[in-house]
């Protein structure tokens, strides 16, 4: 039983690990800056400020790409929802019956780029992208599946809010790959990016940084920047975002590898105790043996005998131990990903390899019996 539930965990996490989060993470550092109210009471001000830091961002030695966004992929407390109505269509999704709703970051020009995340039709954000000119979003694949399965987005236009609200359409002028925001076992939501410069009311922005070589050894120097425009804005929650990645697993990492060392612990302890009890039995009936092999037995005939009896004792507890992991691992099922608590491949395979170590435990002691000498043996008796 405990083979199988490590065996399903371990096939859980490695088929977790294998999910695409919708970005590359790897040479990414992120941060996050909070504007604080007295300082920066303005909305220009914020923007101003992040523009001026991310040009000098950009601007240090092994920086490819920097971006800017509100909702961090991977980040505690990532989440803003608004409902959106999408021109020409009902705001209510009928099979569902509840409103449209999306995450709503709103990002800088060169945040795709800085995070990896693919671009599949139309345009990024650019730096024209700024108040004062046509309000314009991007959406993700999930949006453009569901609600323009047969057309190109581009060019569409979508509000917050519903139809009828006093608020501007907004022209789709990209789509972008989906984004895992809250974790690899959580499915994409769907997402509006806006323009972070047409966006007002900016209190938490999150940096990102594609980088030449280790993202880490740029801490210091972004720090420094940040410092320079204002020595009293806080910068926190700094982490690669291959950190980030592995702090979502983390959980999941932590059981598995301890069902693991209990069940590698079990699968010892079973070995060594067939293996003793086999031996046992073998030295208990030496004398039978003996008198087997005087009686003209062969070898493969004692090794079939000793083998034999140990495998049906092994298969009748491999039978208690599927129907006691067909019951146990019901309440596993929760912390599956990918595979269901009945999962056929695993209950077959750790079958088989336990009895492949029971094979093994039962066969040394079998062996050293076909060594008995039948005079010796039947002078002892």
């Amino acid at each position: 039983m405990l083979l199988i539930g490590a065996g399903l965990l371990v096939k859980s996490f490695l088929r977790l690990r294998a999910v695409a989060p919708g970005f590359d993470p790897k040479n990414v550092l992120s941060m996050a800056i909070s504007f604080s109210p007295a300082r920066y009471p303005q909305p220009e001000q914020q923007a101003a400020f992040f523009n001026r830091l991310l040009d000098r961002v950009q601007a240090l030695p092994g920086v490819k790409s920097a971006g800017a966004v509100t909702n961090l992929p991977l980040s505690p407390g990532s989440r803003s929802r608004s409902l959106f109505t999408v021109e020409g269509q009902p705001p209510w999704a009928p099979e569902e019956g509840e409103q449209h709703l999306a995450e709503t970051p709103a990002a800088s020009a060169d945040y795709f780029r800085a995070m990896g995340i693919p671009l599949r039709s139309g345009r990024y954000f650019t730096e024209g992208d700024r108040e004062g000119t046509p309000e314009i979003v991007i959406i993700n694949d999930t949006i453009a599946r569901l609600f323009f399965p047969q057309e190109d987005p581009v060019g569409r236009r979508l509000k917050f809010g519903f139809s009828e609200a006093p608020v501007p359409w907004l022209a789709i002028v990209g789509v972008v790959g989906d984004v895992r925001q809250f974790g690899l076992d959580t499915e994409p939501q769907r997402t509006i990016y806006v323009p972070y410069l047409q966006r007002r009311g900016l209190r938490t922005m999150s940096l990102v940084l594609r980088t030449r070589s280790d993202p880490e050894s740029l801490a210091t120097a972004v720090r420094r920047e940040v410092a320079s425009l204002d020595p009293e804005l806080p910068v926190y929650n700094i982490a690669t975002m291959e950190q980030r990645l592995s702090t979502t697993v983390a959980p999941r990492r932590f059981r598995t590898l301890l069902l693991g060392l209990f069940a590698a612990l079990a699968l010892a302890l079973a070995a060594v105790g067939i293996y003793g009890v086999m031996s046992y039995a073998v030295s208990v009936r030496t004398s039978e043996i003996g008198v087997r092999m005087a009686l003209g037995a062969q070898a493969s005939d004692i090794l079939k005998l000793v083998v034999g009896q140990g495998l049906t004792v092994t298969i009748m507890g491999l039978a208690l131990g599927l129907a006691g992991a067909l019951v146990l691992t019901r309440f596993l099922a929760g912390l599956l990903y990918g595979v269901k608590a009945t999962d056929p491949p695993t209950f077959i395979g750790v079958s088989l390899f336990l009895a492949a170590v029971a094979l093994t435990a039962c066969y040394i002691p079998a062996r050293r019996a076909t060594r008995v000498d039948p005079v010796a043996a039947l002078r002892h008796e």
